[in-house]
């Protein structure tokens, strides 16, 4: 049996503390904003972005906010969709960027759910023993570890590539003589 008094003091008591967290994050990212510029350092800009409307429906729908989102409320989100689930995840990253929250997708739970529905393994360089702590990172510094592997083993291999060809020539001239 609930106590409507009681669950309404709870619900106002909620939403003043969300609103506190909304504040002092405001704050924060205001000053962290002015600490930047004292300072000369230019971020990149964060593209405008919504929330996706499926999104903020799910939240509301099991009492969660959707801005700002908790790590594992993103993860559950994603787990329960199909699809485009990078897209989602970039977007609620961007969002919260914007706004100056912390990026709840930037973290185990969410970069989990991601990699766990991609073909996508750890970079060749990786030993397996690691990776577990590869599968941990944000998605982002996933799929930039893994361009960034490639990147560095196609250079090597075009460099041992030329390096055999000198080779093979002082083998056919030595063949000749």
């Amino acid at each position: 049996m609930s106590n409507p008094v009681m669950e309404a003091l709870i619900t106002s008591r909620l939403a003043e503390r969300q609103e506190r967290e909304a504040s002092l994050s405001a704050a924060i990212a205001a000053e962290l904003e002015r600490q930047f510029e004292r300072a000369g350092i230019v971020l990149a800009p964060v593209p405008d972005a919504e929330l996706p409307a499926d999104f903020v429906a799910w939240c509301d729908g099991i009492g969660l906010p959707s801005l700002p989102a908790r790590p594992a409320a993103v993860a559950l989100y994603l787990m329960s969709k199909s699809g485009d689930t990078l897209d989602r995840a970039k977007a609620i990253s961007q969002v919260h960027r914007a706004h100056g929250w912390s990026d709840p997708t930037a973290g185990a739970p969410v970069a989990t759910v991601i990699y766990s529905r991609s073909d996508v393994k750890p970079p060749r360089s990786w030993s397996k023993e690691r990776w577990g702590a590869f599968y941990e990172l944000p998605f982002e510094l996933q799929d930039y570890l893994i361009k960034r592997d490639a990147q560095v083993t196609a250079e090597l291999r075009r460099a041992q590539s030329r390096a055999s060809i000198p080779k093979a020539e002082i083998s056919i001239e030595i063949a000749k003589h």
